[in-house]
């Protein structure tokens, strides 16, 4: 009786390794791999060719943000607008207009506040520039 618990409880403790090291193996990997894919994003937030301000992206933030256009439009919205207030929707009919612009090659999110439109509603609140 006791060499079926013993075992049993072999059994059990090798599977439980296993699987603890597996998993960490499998996390290490898949981690390693969002990092190399989406790892080294920034954003740049400049005006003619002064650059106001530069913030490197998380993998996970950068992730999020390549997935889907709607997420990237609420993110830069929000980095720009401790600068200036945007008054156009960059991605949409003016994302050829030049005040965005991605760079994959160089993993950047350019946004040039000297495009952005003059604002067309002058009750508007607007952050100081």
């Amino acid at each position: 009786m006791s060499n079926i618990i013993n075992i049993i409880l072999e059994s059990i403790f090798s599977e439980l390794v296993v699987t603890i090291f597996g998993v960490l193996i499998a996390q290490n990997m898949i981690d390693w791999w969002r990092r190399r894919r989406f790892g080294g994003w920034n954003i740049v937030i400049r005006r003619g060719t002064e650059v106001l301000g530069e913030r490197p992206l998380t993998a996970d933030k950068a992730r999020m943000v390549l997935d889907d256009d709607h997420d990237l439009s609420v993110f830069i919205k929000g980095v720009v607008s401790s600068y200036e207030w945007l008054n156009t929707d960059i991605l949409g009919t003016n994302k050829e207009g030049g005040i965005f612009r991605q760079d994959d090659d160089a993993r950047e999110f350019i946004v040039d506040l000297e495009h952005n439109p003059p604002r067309k509603d002058k009750n508007a609140s607007q952050p100081a520039n």
